[in-house]
């Protein structure tokens, strides 16, 4: 148990005896090197250009995503899709992210971070190629199903490979990075989705475009991105993933976990339901939604770039997640009130700030207090967001057959509870208060060699396993 105000142990690597008479401490297995809080070595580091790398391929996948995303409503509806049927076709992508990433994260962990990566990103190219040739409600929603289970492995595979080769200090900063060029691929997705929709190729044209753009994605990726030695190879005996799954519902950073699902509700609610919602209220045309999800994009990114690092770095991850969630409140009151097109996208535009502000601090406080690996720990919070993406759609997608709006008044309470409780259990875990040893009696507070954050604007005496 960490001894607040001095020394709990020796230094790391120096053998240096500990002076003091306070108990002698247990030693806690580290799970994975870099996983433990001190990074990684030195010459295990990710290169700048590695990192480049890495942030090209994240931008070219979400841009073949992107090109795909906003006409999706319309081509359901020319199907014969209804909001409900939309809600599900949303709903079992991400039922399928949810059965799958925790798997792929922690093959992720044995297997290396870079295969992972590869399988999954060539199996989110080859469902949108699948897509062109789609004819039924009911086969679109069986290759959305298959495309969540494949691209599942994706995002948590390189936010860990991140995570394992960043050293802590840089750690929250490059996940921001990583989220800001995801969200640049989200502003051109679109935006090139315009001049191919324009020249009569339909959504077909769209789907193999985007298809393809993430198979030459997957083969950049093979060739140039680092593939470091998997991690499990120097850990300990892991725990079972079911076993990892009923730890990290426990564990001290479990309030990260819940506060991703919350976001990715509200987040699923837009993606599902804009195009209808923009279709009844304002008659809009495909190129509104288009339109607005670049605005989101643009938004998001710029934020991502120039701001979340910083900000966690002056206030910490608390005051910038809860900013997050103040403003994504704001944005669904803006979208509410909206009855123009240009009105839609400034809300919209509102929860591109939101996203940006919420998910990096989130995901930098379960990287650094995790014990379960990172590759795990990440994919356990992607099925955290997946769960959001599964009620969101079919929530909003019920609400929206009663009326337009209820959908987003639904969001807008669940934002409002989440600022309240969310930014009182993060400033617990940030300051290292969440209970002895975690909250769950695991170890899983700050990792050893790792000096516990103190909350944005709290004096909290430091400490160090």
């Amino acid at each position: 148990m960490a001894v607040r105000g001095r020394p709990a142990g020796p230094a790391l690597g120096t053998g240096r005896p500990r002076t003091g008479t306070a108990r002698p401490q247990r030693e806690i297995p580290r799970t994975e090197e870099g996983a433990a809080g001190g990074g990684p070595a030195a010459e295990e580091q990710l290169s700048r250009h590695g990192f480049f790398i890495l942030l090209l391929t994240m931008f070219l996948t979400v841009a073949g995503f992107g090109i795909v995303l906003p006409v999706l409503p319309y081509f359901a509806q020319d199907l014969g899709a209804s909001s409900l049927e939309m809600g599900l076709m949303v709903s079992l992508y991400a039922l399928a992210q949810f059965l799958f990433a925790p798997v792929w994260g922690s093959l992720s962990d044995r297997i290396g971070r870079k295969p992972v990566l590869i399988l999954g990103m060539t199996g989110f190219g080859l469902s949108f190629i699948a897509m062109a040739f789609v004819h039924s409600v009911a086969v679109l929603i069986l290759v959305r199903f298959l495309g969540g289970m494949l691209s599942s492995s994706t995002f948590p595979s390189a936010q860990a490979l991140v995570a394992d080769l960043t050293p802590p200090e840089r750690r929250g900063s490059s996940l921001a990075l990583m989220g800001g060029s995801s969200n640049l691929g989200f502003v051109l997705g679109p935006l090139l989705g315009v001049p191919i929709t324009s020249l009569g190729y339909g959504f077909s044209g769209l789907a193999l475009t985007g298809g393809i753009a993430i198979l030459l994605t997957a083969l950049l990726a093979i060739a140039v991105l680092p593939a470091p030695r998997p991690r499990a190879a120097t850990a300990g005996r892991r725990p079972p993933l079911t076993r990892s799954l009923r730890l990290a519902v426990a564990s001290a950073e479990a309030p990260c976990y819940w506060l991703v699902l919350v976001a990715a509700m509200a987040g699923s609610s837009v993606f599902s339901m804009l195009g209808y919602y923009l279709m009844e209220r304002m008659g809009a045309p495909e190129s509104a939604n288009q339109l607005a999800f670049s605005v989101m994009g643009i938004a998001s990114a710029v934020i991502q770039f120039t701001v979340v690092g910083r900000a966690m770095e002056r206030w910490g991850e608390t005051r910038t997640s809860s900013a997050g969630f103040l403003a994504g409140a704001v944005a669904f009151v803006l979208l509410l009130l909206a009855g123009r097109v240009w009105q839609a996208c400034a809300a919209v535009a509102v929860w591109g700030v939101a996203l940006a502000l919420i998910r990096p601090p989130l995901t930098t406080l379960v990287s650094r207090r995790t014990r379960l690996g990172q590759g795990t720990a990440l994919g356990i919070q992607a099925s955290f967001e997946s769960i959001g993406r599964m009620a969101g759609p079919l929530l909003a997608g019920f609400l929206f057959s009663l009326h337009p709006q209820l959908p987003y008044a639904a969001v807008e309470v669940l934002l409002l509870a989440a600022l309240f409780w969310g930014s009182r259990a993060l400033r617990r875990l940030e300051s290292g208060d969440a209970g002895p040893d975690g909250a769950d009696g695991t170890g899983a507070g700050p990792a050893p060699g790792e000096a516990a954050r103190p909350a944005a604007g709290s004096l909290v005496a430091t400490s160090t396993r």
